[in-house]
């Protein structure tokens, strides 16, 4: 049942990763000190998306799971600065908001 809260949080996570990159920041037209500041941010919205798919029954099998999600993430966060580098900051906002949601609504 944590599949979604994950997906969402690891989004968020790279999502946060990319715009802590000065290229990236730029194309996304956030300010220059912005992306030292989201490196952490996005590192540990990473671990708390590992966190949450880890925290199943079977964490195996959990982790084999999250492996996909965090690769279908890396997808949709390429995509997203290919096509439209402005949407990121809010499309990375917006799941890690509904991803910690959906983490304390599964609780």
């Amino acid at each position: 049942m944590t599949a979604l809260p994950s997906l969402l949080l690891a989004i968020a996570g790279l999502g946060c990763l990319g715009l802590s990159l000065h290229r990236h920041a730029g194309q996304a037209g956030i300010g220059k000190q912005m992306p030292a500041r989201l490196r952490p941010a996005g590192w540990g919205l990473l671990i708390l998306s590992l966190a949450a798919a880890v925290s199943a029954d079977n964490w195996r099998i959990a982790l084999v799971e999250w492996i996909g999600q965090a690769g279908l993430a890396a997808a949709v966060i390429v995509m997203l600065l290919i096509y439209h580098p402005r949407a990121l900051p809010g499309a990375a906002l917006i799941a890690g908001v509904c991803g910690a949601a959906a983490l304390f609504a599964v609780r």
